[in-house]
């Protein structure tokens, strides 16, 4: 570039900058599809099983239009009724993707490793979706949203050890699915909220979540399920996934007894 052509260049950004137009960013709409995508191989055709496998057909969330429903409820003997928000039922073959688009398994290079004990993880970005305790600002709103299920890569590996021992592979085969099961309960309990922030958002925003005032109360009782299913061995857990998967949950349990061949990898 000649000096003369910097100088018309300069000239050029004066007038512009002079003429009172301001910039001003477009407003964009895109359209996005949810989908469910599954890639654990070996073992995707069983992790799409437990998929096929779900019993019950609707699921119940909160109301969008039910300004009152995080206020808390009890039984007669004190306890607080964590569901007494999910007052709407919608079908799960519905909604099931847009809680969870992906499970996969573990990357070392670009996931969090697992703490010690965890088998699998639910990781989603949920308080970007709906905000904080106390949020401030409007967030982003459930347009953003992504959820996804991350399995250690020692249960891939575990398999292809034990493949040529039938009982053995059998039992790492239900242990597995035992791991996606629990987690999509995760899954489950996100769509809670999630729909209905999907249903109406503005309505939700502003009468559920009263702007950001009732996040705390959303995610107090958001903690405490997680609380339950991540009751690890215990009858809680065991009766959750019951609640999804009657007539299989059991077999499954059995089989958390080779928990301990998915150790010692994926940063546990």
């Amino acid at each position: 570039m000649t000096a003369n052509q910097v100088s018309a260049s300069k000239r050029r950004s004066v007038v512009s900058a002079s003429s009172g137009e301001q910039f001003r960013p477009r407003t964009r709409t895109r359209t996005r599809t949810y989908r469910l995508d599954i890639c654990t191989p070996p073992l995707d055709d069983l992790a799409w099983d437990v998929i096929h496998s779900i019993e019950r057909t609707d699921i119940h969330v909160a109301d969008p239009n039910d300004a009152g429903c995080l206020g808390e409820k009890h039984d007669e003997n004190g306890a607080i009724l964590l569901d007494s928000d999910a007052t709407l039922s919608v079908p799960i073959a519905d909604w099931l993707a847009v809680g969870c688009q992906r499970i996969r398994w573990h990357h070392p290079e670009g996931d969090e490793p697992f703490r010690d004990g965890v088998c699998g993880v639910y990781r989603s970005n949920w308080l970007t979706v709906l905000g904080a305790p106390y949020a401030e600002a409007e967030p982003h709103g459930p347009a953003v949203f992504v959820g996804e299920i991350i399995l250690p890569s020692s249960i891939q590996r575990a398999w292809w050890e034990c493949r040529e021992d039938g009982t053995k592979r059998t039992g790492i085969e239900q242990a597995f699915q035992l791991v996606i099961a629990h987690e999509l309960v995760h899954v489950f309990d996100t769509l809670k909220y999630l729909v209905p922030a999907f249903m109406n958002w503005r309505k939700f925003w502003r009468d559920v979540l009263g702007e950001g005032s009732a996040n705390d109360l959303l995610l107090s009782r958001a903690n405490m399920k997680d609380r339950f299913v991540d009751d690890y061995g215990g009858e809680n857990e065991l009766a959750m996934i019951e609640e999804w998967w009657p007539s299989r949950a059991e077999t499954w349990w059995e089989a958390r007894r080779l928990f301990s061949l998915f150790a010692g990898a994926d940063g546990k």
